[in-house]
């Protein structure tokens, strides 16, 4: 808010500046009261449990040494979470929780979506702060550049999820405003260029959706054999089910978790039984 009341090089109009005066006034009103030691009953707000900022990055870190380039999977960080903690974790007040996500949004993305991923989610938004740029929409770029440094230091829920990919369709929408007579000329089937082009596109979209159909189509049969195991206390039938689940889709990790309690489940049953078959207990074991 700063630089839009001071950079006039951006043709700010006089509204634009009292609003933006006017919220600097109340960040900073609102930031002097709350540095003083108001009384408890004044006002009192719920202490959020997060995971800390530093485990954040050092599990980050080390998942990134497991899968650096994909990494382990979108929501995946409760288990990044689980196999990477320090040790020293368990003498915490908080140790029975399994956090889900990190303290930053960008520390979830390179542990969960990895270095590909996250460069991926820096070009989107760099490409959308250079089109602002070229469009003079100071009113979309800082509040932009205010949820980028939030998201390095705070994890995304909702609510700030939806106003960043709002703001960023926003851009999107005045780029597309402002081509729309180039777009319509290129698209225009009355020209040869246009008719390419035209079938280009049904081609591509033609793809992207069969991809879409066959994958989700993988996706529901797979949860349709892990339900079904779910009928099946403990035996082979049950094993049989979830190893068609991980075969149609071997992308989830809740499957194989699944199958391995299995295992152990059929391995404890039998170790419980009069006549014990070591050999198919370590067998078991071993695969879970």
């Amino acid at each position: 808010m700063i630089f839009l009341l001071a950079n006039h090089s951006y043709g700010l109009k006089r509204d634009n500046k009292s609003i933006a005066l006017m919220l600097i006034c109340f960040s900073i009103v609102a930031i002097i009261g709350f540095s003083f030691n108001l009384p408890k009953s004044f006002i009192s707000f719920p202490h959020e449990v997060t995971l800390n900022y530093n485990m954040s990055w050092q599990i980050t870190i080390d998942s990134l040494k497991s899968n650096l380039i994909l990494g382990s999977g979108p929501g995946t960080f409760f288990h990044n979470f689980s196999k990477f903690r320090q040790a020293d974790f368990n003498l915490d007040s908080l140790w029975q929780i399994r956090f889900d996500r990190p303290l930053g949004y960008f520390a979830e993305i390179l542990s969960t979506i990895g270095i590909l991923g996250f460069l991926a989610y820096l070009i989107l938004v760099l490409v959308a702060l250079n089109k602002a740029m070229i469009l003079k929409t100071e009113i979309l770029i800082f509040p932009l550049l205010a949820m980028l440094i939030g998201q390095a230091y705070y994890y995304q829920n909702t609510t700030s999820s939806f106003i960043f990919w709002f703001w960023l369709a926003m851009i999107a929408g005045l780029c597309s405003k402002i081509k729309e007579n180039k777009i319509s000329f290129i698209l225009n089937k009355e020209t040869l260029r246009g008719r390419i082009m035209a079938f280009v596109g049904i081609i591509v979209i033609s793809l992207i959706s069969l991809f879409g159909i066959f994958f989700i189509s993988r996706v529901c049969f797979a949860d349709y054999f892990y339900k079904q195991s779910f009928k099946k206390s403990v035996g082979e039938e049950k094993i049989v089910l979830l190893k068609k689940a991980i075969l149609i889709n071997p992308y989830f990790s809740g499957y194989y978790i699944t199958l391995s309690q299995a295992f152990l489940n059929n391995a404890l049953l039998e170790s419980q039984k009069p006549v014990k078959d070591n050999q198919k207990i370590f067998k078991l074991v071993v695969e879970a």
